[in-house]
């Protein structure tokens, strides 16, 4: 099992070749591999057996056949010339392939039906698995809402966390935000309805979705709760926006814009400066749309981030003509 490390912020990558810890494309990730095999069968280099050969030379070999060459029987030994008898020649395979022929044929089935049979033997497990989560998969039954009021009930079901991540609820019973990214002095509650306005005035219809991952390492920590809107032009998708806050105080982090035309981008660009701008983390700033093509002509791949003021920084990137990408953010 092969896991994707940031080489900037050595947090795990989950999506593609963006890394949400510290917000940069990586091309080029850490990769990790371990030896886990979880439904499947094991390497050869661990074991000797009938598919994966011998231990210690690598030769791979296969089931002997029953039918193998040895088993061929000897040639009959010349017969003398019966008498010539009135009834009628033998029909059949056994009167055109003699004795020994017919023999030999028998064997060469009974092979092939033993080779038959290994192979469905190998796969079997296979087979049952795939048809035990058939049998899982099945739609629960209609009930009378006494299984559905359970499960709306029952508020106590986390997602399952690894072993460098923690729950909202963990985070915010500590009390302490985050020190691995930067923070704004504005929060959530007064960004989010001032951008939630401002999108009104533009040409896309938006869908927000909320979620949240609060990783750490060692001391450092990373708590994250984003608001992802996706943005649609009459039902063709164009782009999205992400903003984040810190899970325990909501103060904001920083947003990201990406989209698939740069005139969308530049729209949206438009629309981050004049947010930071009325809720006075800038003052008198250039146009969203400038900031990009400056940035993008220092740093084309966007791996550096340029200072806007004293407690800001952006990055832009642009791929291959098909994705454009900006970031605005505290510094850490």
């Amino acid at each position: 099992m092969k896991k994707k490390i940031c080489p900037y912020c050595d947090q795990a990558i989950k999506d593609g070749i963006y890394c949400k810890g510290c917000r940069r494309i990586v091309l080029k990730p850490v990769i990790w591999d371990v030896d886990y095999y979880l439904n499947e069968r094991h390497p050869a280099s661990e074991t000797n057996c009938q598919y994966h050969g011998d231990l210690h030379t690598g030769k791979m070999t296969s089931p002997k056949s029953n039918a193998s060459k040895s088993a061929r029987p000897k040639a009959a030994a010349p017969r003398p010339q019966a008498a010539k008898s009135k009834r009628s020649p033998r029909k059949g395979i056994r009167a055109k392939l003699g004795l020994a022929g017919a023999i030999y044929l028998c064997i060469i089935i009974i092979g092939v039906g033993v080779n038959l049979f290994n192979h469905f033997a190998e796969t079997s497990r296979d087979i049952g698995k795939l048809l035990n989560s058939m049998t899982e998969a099945k739609p629960e039954p209609e009930s009378n809402g006494i299984w559905e009021e359970k499960f709306i009930e029952d508020d106590s079901w986390q997602p399952e966390l690894s072993d460098w991540e923690r729950s909202d609820q963990e985070v915010k019973e500590a009390g302490i935000p985050c020190n691995g990214y930067g923070h704004l002095n504005i929060r959530d509650s007064e960004v989010l309805p001032l951008f939630d306005t401002l999108l009104l005035e533009t040409s896309f219809q938006a869908d927000c979705t909320q979620y949240s991952y609060n990783q750490f390492i060692d001391e450092t920590t990373w708590y994250n709760t984003t608001y992802e809107y996706v943005l649609v032009r009459e039902e063709d998708y164009c782009g999205y926006v992400s903003l984040y806050f810190d899970t325990v105080d909501g103060r904001m982090h920083g947003m990201d814009l990406i989209f698939e035309n740069k005139e969308d981008l530049y729209e949206m660009a438009d629309l981050s400066i004049n947010l930071l701008t009325e809720l006075g983390v800038l003052e008198e700033p250039q146009t969203g749309r400038s900031l990009f093509d400056e940035a993008l002509e220092k740093d084309p791949e966007g791996m550096e981030r340029f200072q806007l003021e004293e407690c800001l920084e952006i990055s832009c990137m642009e791929m291959d003509g098909e994705y454009y990408m900006m970031y605005i953010g505290a510094k850490p």
